[in-house]
């Protein structure tokens, strides 16, 4: 039976990730968020969340996060997932290919009471800088990364 931390990553998913409804980060995210993504700056607060979301929605604005395997303990949820996209817009220097790409990922959240606290996630960045058409030998010298 799924639980109520389990609900919570079900409901960022769907409903800010894939809907873009940013008014319910406020009602799932903490105050006190802190984000870990090797790709972003570690960023805290609610304020930093939505900035993320939006961002991401606009370089891949038709952008649509599936839950693989959602898993729970110690008041932690892992969540396995996958997401595609169109790529409209530059994203770490790389202009809009028009590419649709699949990223494939994990993000491990710590909630506690009926809020997101903080998250740790690991994805497939160079799968996708692949599918974007990225020679990622050649510009692993440029800057990019």
């Amino acid at each position: 039976m799924p639980t109520a931390n389990a609900a919570i990553i079900r409901r960022i998913f769907q409903d800010v990730w894939n809907k873009g409804n940013l008014k319910a980060v406020g009602e799932i995210v903490s105050p006190r968020y802190k984000m870990h993504d090797p790709m972003i700056e570690h960023e805290a607060g609610i304020e930093a969340f939505t900035r993320h979301v939006t961002l991401v929605r606009a370089i891949f604005p038709d952008i649509k996060f599936t839950i693989v395997d959602l898993f729970e303990a110690d008041g932690k949820v892992a969540a396995r997932w996958s997401a595609r996209g169109t790529h409209k817009a530059e994203f770490l220097g790389v202009p809009a290919t028009g590419k649709r790409v699949t990223v494939t990922g994990v993000t491990i959240t710590r909630c506690s009471k009926g809020r997101i606290l903080e998250s740790w996630a690991s994805w497939d960045a160079l799968g996708m800088m692949q599918q974007l058409g990225v020679d990622v030998l050649q510009t692993a010298g440029s800057g990019l990364w």
